[in-house]
């Protein structure tokens, strides 16, 4: 089998007549553990001359110290063995004295005996009966070996810990581009094409791979530049078979980890716990194959990892991380991404996955669903709008209902398009949108379900069929090349009904896929392994054994968004829009790239569903995905009460990049209409702040379809190097210049937060007030946190464009806007200070991604927008997408000194006379209204606005 790269550029680190097998004291930080070896070296008594034994042996300094060294590092670890009856060695390789954050569990899932953990070749711990635990030995004896330095890998044993027989593996490692290196196990027999081929030469790259040659396989990667590891294998088994694979990665002992399966670990970090990934209803099984990892110093690396079917990661305190698959006889790749920053890392990420796709500005909108009209009144959309009307909030599109065209996809029920007809323009006549919900699922009672029966997954009875709304459905293989054609003539032929009130967009709901048939048998009797976070492989979805072109097994993951792109590549046909970003909103995404969104997990309504949607969207950001939400607002299910929704839509409509009300047919709304007036005010007041906001969120999801960099940042992201970040979860950054900190717990009213000591001062963002860690320097500080409000700081040295709020984002763009500059100076009273910030704009729609980019620079005593080229958004007034240029109210915060008053505005050097100010000294705040500021007036590319202060 030929290789990506030569193993002639790999470093063969462990030979294989050493006596000992080393641990990787210096990038591991494992020296006081040790691996045991009982097999004598064969090459020893062949050694010429005297040995380092023989200097330390005749040496009386020497003997202490090595006396001593036994003392720290031999005594305890064997004293710790003695503590945990370890039984005995069913061989002599590999030691059972393992510390218990080291334990690798050998048969999981699984309760074996004594007798049957030892048959497999494991160890077990028997100190009491809670602790009868059946753990892997260090190294690993359920293992691979490769003693001739070849590509091919033989396991050490000849059956699994579940009895099944090994499969032969080769070794493939490919340097994709200088800082993305790929590692592949790949099982005798599988397809050619899954191989990758290096594009450079692996000593090009900023990662240098060691391997070892003789009783146990292991891969070192580690940082060229520094030899600091990034991650190593010796620490855990390797197991291949038809059914199970797990391979372990030691990660760097004193490194933060993040990602992979947050929501259902209830917790970013990766710190200990088991999460699934296996995309479906609920926080059980989702989450992204991507680890982040931070070093003390700031540096970061990234390991992305693909294998078919489910993968379960396993996570450890000493930051070994094992990865399980039921991978069946195909692969397991490794990717693995390296950069002096996490933003070097998602740059690497995003080059392989694909850059994040730029939705429309109205994406950014409020989005509005629900699923109350399989009677099909359609009513409660029009009520909806007149709610938000009389409660002053705006929203941008609505679905008017999942059966907005009738109970199944690919039909429309001739007694709903008028009233659909009705609805939808009245909602383009306000400048908002209509999303149709769309189904992968397809009824038997369709022409769709007739015509595609080559197209449709198969079972042992020919077609496949589940349950999916109370209807018999079918489910389309979207790897069929054939697929393509069936999709666009039903498509089009349901949109030929609705030809003058099209969709603007796309709403994939259950396309992970659901199957609503808890009779259908699983099939686990014929699995070797499920995964802990699953019942069955099957429940809920399709029988894992279905098949199209492949298992439905190998291409579950990646279902929704096989159906998303082409969804959406078939509707900008039939539309005619391919000039135009039409948002394509799936309820599963398996990784980033071409599509334009993806709605987030479906959430209990409690206070640990609230906090699991805040996981999943940072989660989603730092694994290529940040436009993102976490499921609807106030959860899909459960009981919900006005204090959870209200501090729910606090968090979501104020910093998630994608927001959305929607309820399941028979669960309640839980929208800013069906709370108590109270609570319905406080909601459509954030509602409004979003609308403030987003031209901020839009400029920074701009920069991620160019970087990569997510909107919604763990704090660590933002400042790697402050350790005290690790931690924090419970408040993040929503780009370069906003920090939140939201509420989780019932009736709570304040909080103590953490501000990064790399900065002194934070300002509240709408009021201005100066916010500074505690004096005694460890950096927290408490809040007061009232149920009406969401803690968002803006950093000093930041300066962010605000816009005033019209009924929907089309029509708030042409509102005028308002700048807040937070300076950061040198000190209480200097006169040093700065701030700068950007907006990116653009109409908002089209493909062309051309965009003006301004640029704001201001002290206290001034306001510089500067740009570049020719405003091509000037050009936008008095149009459909008009773009406002105004600026209309100015506010600084931080201004040193005492300060009385300011007046005097200037535009360049005409004195605006209408311009109005109000100080505030104590808390240092300038703020200037009825500002007559149009930076397309200006004839230079550069516009400064001046104001004098005493």
């Amino acid at each position: 089998m030929s290789v990506g790269s030569s193993l002639q550029d790999v470093h063969l680190r462990y030979p294989q007549k050493a006596k000992h097998l080393k641990q990787l004291e210096s990038s591991t930080n494992l020296a006081d553990d040790f691996y045991m070896d009982d097999e004598d070296d064969p090459g020893y008594g062949n050694k010429v001359g005297p040995t380092v034994w023989d200097h330390i042996l005749l040496n009386r300094p020497a003997k202490v110290i090595f006396a001593l060294l036994i003392a720290v590092f031999v005594v305890p670890p064997l004293l710790y063995g003695l503590m945990y009856g370890l039984g005995k060695d069913p061989e002599p390789f590999g030691s059972c004295v393992v510390r218990n954050f080291y334990w690798s569990e050998c048969m999981p899932g699984k309760q074996p005996s004594r007798q049957e953990c030892l048959a497999a070749g494991c160890c077990w711990n028997e100190l009491e009966e809670s602790l009868n635990f059946c753990h892997h030995s260090l190294p690993a004896r359920q293992n691979y070996q490769n003693k001739t330095g070849s590509t091919q890998l033989v396991a050490r044993l000849e059956r699994s810990p579940f009895g099944a027989e090994p499969l032969t593996l080769s070794i493939n490692i490919a340097a994709l581009n200088t800082s993305h290196v790929l590692v592949q196990l790949i099982a005798e027999g599988s397809a050619p094409d899954s191989i990758h081929e290096s594009r450079v030469q692996l000593d090009e790259t900023d990662i240098k791979i060691d391997l070892t040659e003789g009783e146990a396989f292991f891969v070192e990667l580690k940082r060229r530049t520094s030899n600091e590891t990034l991650f190593f294998t010796g620490n855990g088994p390797l197991i291949a078979t038809q059914g199970f694979w797990e391979w372990s990665l030691q990660f760097p002992h004193d490194a933060l980890l993040l990602g992979s399966g947050s929501t259902s670990r209830g917790s970013l970090r990766l710190t200990s716990g088991s999460a699934t990934l296996y995309q479906g209803l609920g926080t059980k099984a989702n989450g992204r194959p991507f680890i982040l990892c931070v070093t003390q110093s700031g540096k970061s690396h990234g390991v992305l990892f693909e294998a078919p079917g489910a993968i379960e990661v396993v996570a450890r305190p000493s930051n070994l991380i094992s990865i399980r698959s039921t991978a069946g006889a195909e692969y397991l790749n490794v990717h693995t991404f390296v950069g002096n920053s996490p933003a070097e890392v998602f740059e690497a990420l995003t080059a392989h996955i694909g850059l994040p796709t730029l939705p429309p500005y109205w994406s950014l909108g409020l989005h509005v669903c629900r699923d109350t009209a399989r009677n099909g009144t359609n009513e409660d959309a029009l009520n909806f709008k007149n709610e938000a009307t009389r409660l002053d909030f705006p929203y941008d599109s609505d679905c008017v209902d999942d059966s907005a065209l009738g109970n199944v996809s690919y039909v429309v029920e001739g007694n709903r398009v008028d009233k659909l007809k009705t609805i939808v323009t009245e909602l383009k006549n306000s400048k908002r949108h209509f999303l149709l919900s769309l189904y992968a699922q397809v009824s038997e009672r369709t022409t769709a379900f007739e015509e595609g029966q080559d197209i449709f997954l198969v079972g042992t009875n020919g077609t496949y069929l589940g349950q999916h709304r109370d209807e018999t459905v079918a489910y389309p293989d979207f790897e069929n090349p054939n697929v393509t054609k069936w999709l666009d003539t039903h498509m089009s032929a349901m949109l030929a009904n609705i030809q003058d009130v099209l969709p603007s967009g796309l709403i994939l709901p259950d396309n992970w896929p659901l199957n609503e048939d808890a009779t259908q048998g699983d099939g686990n009797e014929t699995l070797e392994y499920v995964p802990q976070g699953l019942d069955s492989l099957s429940n809920g979805t399709v029988l894992w054994s279905a098949s199209g072109l492949r298992s439905h097994h190998s291409v579950h993951n990646q279902y929704g968004s096989l159906f998303t792109t082409l969804a959406k590549d078939i509707l900008e046909q039939i539309s005619g829009s391919s000039d135009k970003r039409l948002p394509v909103l799936g309820s599963s995404n398996w990784l980033g790239g071409n599509t334009n969104g993806w709605l987030g997990e479906e959430q209990q309504a409690d206070w640990q569903g609230l906090k699991s949607a805040l996981l999943s969207v940072l989660e989603a950001g730092i694994s290529g995905e940040p436009f993102s939400g976490g499921g609807p607002i106030c959860g899909s299910s459960g009981v919900w009460s006005d204090s959870l929704c209200t501090r729910w839509s606090l968090l979501a409509l104020t910093t998630f990049p994608l927001t959305r009300f929607h309820h399941r047919w028979g669960s309640t709304a839980r929208d800013p209409t069906a709370l108590d007036e109270t609570s319905g005010r406080i909601v459509a007041r954030a509602v409004r702040l979003r609308y403030q906001l987003m031209p901020y969120l839009y400029t920074w999801l701009h920069r991620a379809s160019l970087s990569g960099m997510p909107l919604v940042r763990p704090m660590a992201v933002e400042f790697p190097t402050d350790n005290s970040t690790w931690t924090l979860e419970e408040q993040f950054m929503v780009g370069p210049s906003l920090m939140a900190a939201p509420v989780f717990e019932p009736a709570a009213v304040s909080l103590t937060i953490y501000l990064p000591r790399s900065t002194e001062s934070w300002f509240h963002l709408l009021g201005g007030e100066r916010v500074q860690a505690d004096v005694n320097g460890t950096g927290h500080v408490t809040l007061y946190a009232p149920e009406n409000e969401l803690i968002l700081l803006i950093k000093e040295g930041h300066i962010i464009a605000l816009q005033g709020v019209n009924t929907s984002s089309a029509m708030s763009r042409a509102e005028s806007r308002q700048i807040i500059v937070a300076l950061e100076c040198g000190g209480a009273n200097s006169s040093e200070c700065t701030a700068e910030g950007t907006l990116s704009l653009d109409d908002g729609i089209s493909n062309d991604l051309s965009f003006d980019t301004i640029q704001f620079s201001a002290n206290q005593t001034s306001l510089v927008i500067s740009y570049s080229g020719d405003l091509q958004i000037c050009s936008l007034g008095g149009t459909e997408n008009m773009v406002s240029t105004v600026i209309d109210t100015i506010s600084i915060y931080g201004v040193p000194g005492n300060v009385t008053n300011a007046s005097n505005l200037q535009v360049d050097d005409e004195i605006d006379l209408e311009a109005k100010f109000f100080v505030d000294t104590e808390e240092g705040k300038i703020r200037i209204s009825s500002v007559s500021v149009d930076w397309c007036s200006s004839q230079s590319n550069v516009m400064t606005v001046s104001w004098e202060i005493e």
